[in-house]
């Protein structure tokens, strides 16, 4: 008897799972294609919305009024004063560490989507924005994470 109520009860949370990322996917659909898009693609639309030469404080609130965003952090996920943009880099990809982009940035991480079919395996999008001394964009810079499944 316990068997069976411990199998209903996992039965019953993986269903409940299920549902939830199912009703999360379709209310998020529009961002999540948008997400899906290159890195080159979602780097495109983003110079359109902040052009290079932008100031910083109106492309933060460019940046905020497109994303919605309410609150910055500061430091290397959100605003950073003291350092240009980070580039990815992986020792078993990249032969050399590539330079920062400006030397104080605004860092976002843009959205998540779940590939179709894989409820485990997320890809986080971050985005860099770069700015020279003089508070001038410089580059923008998207990366994905590589999902784990």
């Amino acid at each position: 008897m316990k068997i069976i109520i411990c199998v209903s009860a996992t039965l019953l949370i993986i269903f409940s799972v299920l549902v939830i990322a199912r009703v999360h996917a379709s209310a998020s659909h529009a961002s999540r294609s948008f997400m899906q898009q290159s890195e080159e693609e979602i780097r495109e639309y983003l110079l359109e919305l902040t052009p290079i030469g932008m100031n910083m404080e109106e492309a933060r609130r460019v940046i905020e009024y497109h994303f919605q965003i309410e609150e910055w952090g500061y430091g290397p996920w959100g605003i950073d004063y003291q350092n240009g943009v980070w580039r990815r880099f992986d020792p078993r990809i990249h032969a050399y560490r590539p330079s920062h982009i400006g030397v104080k940035s605004l860092n976002l991480r843009l959205g998540r989507y779940r590939r179709s079919g894989r409820i485990l395996a997320t890809t986080f999008v971050h985005v860099g924005w770069g700015f020279d001394e003089n508070s001038e964009l410089v580059d923008v810079y998207v990366s994905k994470s590589n999902p784990a499944m």
